[in-house]
């Protein structure tokens, strides 16, 4: 027999519109063989009429749902026969005989068993909630710890805006169906029995929609956070950045760093070493800036006398973010919270003089000094920005044209 594959247009807790919509499909000769949220399986065969009924399962039947159980053995033993189950929570019956009783004959004793599944639902209505609460505030972390643009372009934070609307396309149609199986509770307490022949609607796409969009985000997801940042090749020598022409600690200290030997390499068991964690250069791949780079040159490191350099440079496709970026980046390596080689400030806090040189349009230049010595610049200008952090005898001021050419 020939298997097709249909999309499930209703919900499974809208027992009467199921039970419609699976009669409708053997009437085309195609009987139901395994029930899916987004689509179900059929087995293709003469047409004929069947009737369907969907029970929720009781709890001594909860631990034997694929085989025998109470409510299958009566089922059977009045003309019904058992086709499949709906997760763990109901059972699927048919049959032939047009005249074989309904078990229920109690309304409000069927109630009870609604009333169960409708509780189980109304859980997970409200695990969609705390699921959406808990993006949130992940994303409110991410902007609060880095900085809307910094963290749009370097983490997973515009996958994670992007599930927000998922989540909230999903609540509305879950909280229609949960009213539904609410009311339906409602007329069985009431006495009213079910009307086992009602609408339902021919197309429902809402559950595939939602399947593939959750499929592709959780995809996304574990690319940006474990896949990316493994793809830009790790930390490797000064020279194989290309990208931009660096500033340099040599251009910042001139001949006094010259004298003292200073090369960026170092010399172990008679081997030179051309990369190391003092100074090195690294490419790092993100979801919306392919092309960045990490610079660190350091000459020397001492309590009284420290020369070193860090350069982050950032090739964004949104033109418009760069001059944002180089001010969220000023102002976040002014403020000491990451990323930075020196120690917390003392307390009462640190001192800066900001010089903007070039800020307009999408153009952004300052330099900032701190008042023991540090500095920091902060450019932009097309779709590049940089930040510059240095420590040494040098001024960023004496620099401005190349500081500028890194983002020409």
């Amino acid at each position: 027999m020939k298997r097709v594959r249909k999309f499930t247009p209703v919900s499974m807790y809208d027992a009467q519109g199921l039970e419609s919509w699976l009669e409708d499909m053997a009437k085309q000769g195609l009987f139901l063989k395994k029930f899916g949220t987004v689509w179900c399986v059929f087995e293709r065969g003469p047409a004929r009429p069947l009737r369907y009924r969907v029970e929720p399962v009781r709890e001594q039947d909860g631990d034997d749902l694929l085989g025998r159980s109470p409510m299958k053995e009566l089922y059977q033993d009045f003309g019904w026969s058992y086709v499949t189950s709906i997760g763990n929570s109901m059972f699927i019956f048919s049959t032939e005989d047009e005249n074989a009783p309904e078990l229920h004959t109690d309304p409000e004793l069927q109630s009870g068993l609604w009333k169960k599944l409708y509780r189980r639902a109304r859980r997970s209505f409200w695990f969609e909630i705390i699921l959406l609460a808990i993006v949130i505030a992940a994303l409110c972390a991410q902007l609060w710890n880095g900085g809307f643009i910094l963290s749009l372009i370097t983490s997973t934070t515009p996958i994670m805006l992007l599930c927000l609307p998922l989540l909230l396309f999903q609540l509305p149609g879950d909280w229609a169906e949960l009213q539904k199986l609410a009311l339906m509770v409602e007329q069985l307490e009431a006495g009213v029995p079910l009307d086992h022949r009602t609408f339902y609607p021919r197309r429902n796409r809402k559950e595939v929609v939602s399947l593939v969009l959750a499929v592709v985000l959780l995809l996304g997801m574990f690319t940006v956070q474990y896949v990316l940042p493994f793809t830009g090749g790790g930390i490797r020598p000064l020279s194989d950045q290309t990208a931009f022409p660096a500033l340099t600690l040599a251009q910042l200290e001139g001949q006094e760093l010259e004298d003292r030997g200073y090369t960026g390499e170092k010399i172990v068991d008679g081997e030179t070493i051309t990369v190391n964690y003092s100074n090195f250069s690294e490419r790092n791949h993100y979801l919306l800036c392919w092309n960045q780079w990490d610079v660190v040159q350091t000459g020397t490191i001492r309590p009284d006398d420290w020369h070193r350099l860090e350069i982050q440079w950032y090739d964004l496709p949104l033109t418009f973010l760069s001059a944002p970026l180089a001010q969220e980046l000023l102002s976040d390596a002014m403020g000491l919270k990451s990323n930075v080689w020196w120690t917390s400030p003392e307390e009462g806090g640190v001192v800066w003089t900001v010089d903007y040189f070039t800020h307009f349009d999408d153009r952004f230049l300052a330099v900032a000094r701190e008042d023991r010595g540090f500095q920091i610049a902060a450019v932009s200008r097309g779709g590049k920005a940089a930040i510059v952090k240095y420590t040494g005898n040098g001024d960023l001021t004496d620099h401005l044209d190349e500081i500028m050419a890194m983002v020409k």
